[in-house]
């Protein structure tokens, strides 16, 4: 639950910087069988468990996947639409000298690369405030992008908005 809860947080301070973290403020609803998670996205028997996560009166749908050693959660304002979403998760090596944040970038920009069909020397994250931004050959790029990292595991998710723009 703190997954769903920690990722409803980061959407919805994403939205708002004066939003704090209060997990006891934080209300988890698990979503009954057969609904989906993002606006317009099938529900699939792998998709993990959907929740309804409630962060200073506004609503988030978020999916979690658990796997060995790590749950993944994907977050987005319950009224978004949402186009494509691509996400990745790895282990982090046991031996070595990059830093966890430097090794999520990596993970972000070689999932990035090839479904934007771009060379990797193309992409770049930058930060506007506390938020990673995705910029191809120097420009903006139209996604909203999530990094993580967590005891021995990075995280990314990138999503771009439905056509029609997000809502």
């Amino acid at each position: 639950m703190r997954s769903a809860k920690e990722s409803a947080y980061k959407a919805a301070r994403r939205d708002d910087a004066r939003v704090t973290f209060a997990p006891g403020r934080v209300a988890v609803v698990p979503d009954r069988e057969g609904a989906t998670g993002f606006v317009g996205e099938p529900r699939h028997a792998d998709a993990g468990v959907r929740y309804s996560v409630y962060v200073d009166g506004r609503r988030f749908r978020v999916q979690v996947r658990v796997g060995a050693g790590y749950a993944h959660a994907l977050a987005c304002a319950a009224d978004a639409r949402v186009g494509t979403l691509w996400s990745a998760i790895a282990r982090v090596p046991d031996v070595t000298t990059a830093s966890p944040g430097a090794l999520v970038r990596r993970l972000a920009i070689a999932l990035l690369a090839g479904a934007l069909r771009e060379p990797p020397a193309a992409l770049a994250i930058v930060r506007v405030g506390r938020m990673p931004l995705l910029t191809v050959r120097g420009r903006s790029a139209p996604l909203t992008l999530s990094l993580s990292h967590h005891v021995g595991y990075v995280a990314c998710a990138c999503a771009a908005p439905a056509r029609g723009g997000v809502g």
